[in-house]
């Protein structure tokens, strides 16, 4: 891929980028994610894994960074991925406790939207709006 001269500069690869990703893809297929990042973290190759939740939680990574945390729900208590970015060492964080299902409903499609009590009544009937 190096001697390949489509994907010398990066408009080259950009504009080949179906190939470029289909070739990459036929020759990593063979290794895990682990595997992976042990050839390519030290060469200083940008790579990450991509994960579910689940798995997010326990990246070591992730863990040592400091960006999981826990944010309130109602009654319960969620871990979570935090903002990863830092201005001057200072994280920005949340607010408040994120919403639930329907909290914001009412003041969006009245304060937003200018619809009327009789309007939004008329969704809730209808199953558009819990």
């Amino acid at each position: 891929l190096l001697q390949d001269p489509r994907y010398s500069t990066n408009k080259g690869r950009v504009e080949h980028k179906n190939e470029l990703e289909g070739e990459i893809a036929k020759r990593i297929s063979g290794y895990s994610v682990g595997e992976l990042l042990e050839i390519l973290v030290p060469k200083r190759i940008p790579i990450a894994p991509m994960y579910r939740v689940s798995g997010l939680l326990k990246d070591p990574h992730a863990i040592s960074r400091g960006i999981l945390g826990t944010v309130r729900w109602g009654d319960k208590e969620l871990r979570v991925a935090l903002n990863p970015i830092r201005v001057n060492g200072a994280r920005y964080s949340a607010k408040g406790d994120p919403p639930r299902l329907g909290e914001h409903t009412v003041e969006v499609l009245r304060g937003l939207l200018g619809l009327s009590d009789r309007e939004i009544e008329d969704l809730r009937r209808e199953g558009v709006i819990a």
